[in-house]
């Protein structure tokens, strides 16, 4: 009834709350990897504190408002509600559109360097 490709047969035995937390725990990494590289590619291109700081910044409202939101969902028993929520954040954070979205903005900013 359950097919895994070989590779991941191992997660055929596995309890549905392992598989979450390992769902979690991978979220966290490709979050951190993801906002590392926007951060480094910033800093590496304009060389500008105040952009480094603004990827920071954009980096922790996404994280911030996920928790929100996700946090939300367990008090008031609406996580099914607020999934989708939680998860086009975390989404966006596992991926370059932030990077795209900064970039973007800080080409168009003045080339004065602002510490």
């Amino acid at each position: 009834m359950n097919q895994a490709r070989d590779e991941f047969q191992f997660l055929m035995e596995w309890s549905a709350s392992d598989i979450i937390i390992l769902k979690w725990i991978l979220t966290g990494v490709f979050f951190l990897l993801f906002a590392f590289l926007t951060f480094l590619v910033i800093k590496i291109q304009f060389e500008n504190k105040a952009y480094s700081k603004a990827t920071i910044v954009l980096f922790s409202g996404i994280l911030l408002a996920s928790g929100f939101f996700y946090l939300i969902g367990i008090l008031f028993s609406v996580q099914g509600n607020v999934y989708g929520i939680v998860r086009t954040l975390m989404g966006l954070g596992q991926s370059f559109m932030p990077l795209m979205f900064l970039f973007v903005l800080f080409k168009f900013f003045p080339k004065s360097k602002i510490d």
